[in-house]
């Protein structure tokens, strides 16, 4: 690979062959600058990395068997579905993850408002 090659100019030439292949103009300039966890938080790049990841776990497995690769396709199927599927539900239950903390943040600065600040008749 050239390293010369760069993200950046990945993105100007993409955004030039995008029309041509009937890709959203924007969207290569909207993924610039956003780390691998949130680019993992849409949904399509959620389930690429999933089943790439089932794929790998099966095909590492025959490897380490010393078996053929692709012995059985079905499972490098199943595999796939099931990595798909759980990245998903990964990234929910992050999000999910994410909400009841900033609930959890606001009860607790909510408590230590009413210890502190409120007007006490000691």
């Amino acid at each position: 690979m050239n390293p010369k090659l760069s993200y950046l100019n990945f993105c100007s030439l993409s955004n030039r062959i995008s029309p041509l292949i009937g890709l959203n103009q924007g969207f290569f300039n909207q993924t610039q600058g956003l780390s691998i966890a949130e680019l993992a938080t849409m949904p399509a790049t959620a389930t690429a990395i999933g089943m790439l990841l089932g794929l790998g776990t099966q095909m590492y497995s025959n490897a380490l068997r010393k078996l053929p690769y692709m012995r059985h396709p079905w499972e490098h199927v199943i595999g796939m579905g099931l990595g798909a599927v759980f990245v998903n539900s990964l990234v929910k239950w992050d999000e999910q993850l994410k909400v009841d903390l900033d609930k959890m943040l606001d009860k607790a600065k909510a408590a230590n408002e009413r210890r502190y600040f409120d007007d006490d008749d000691d």
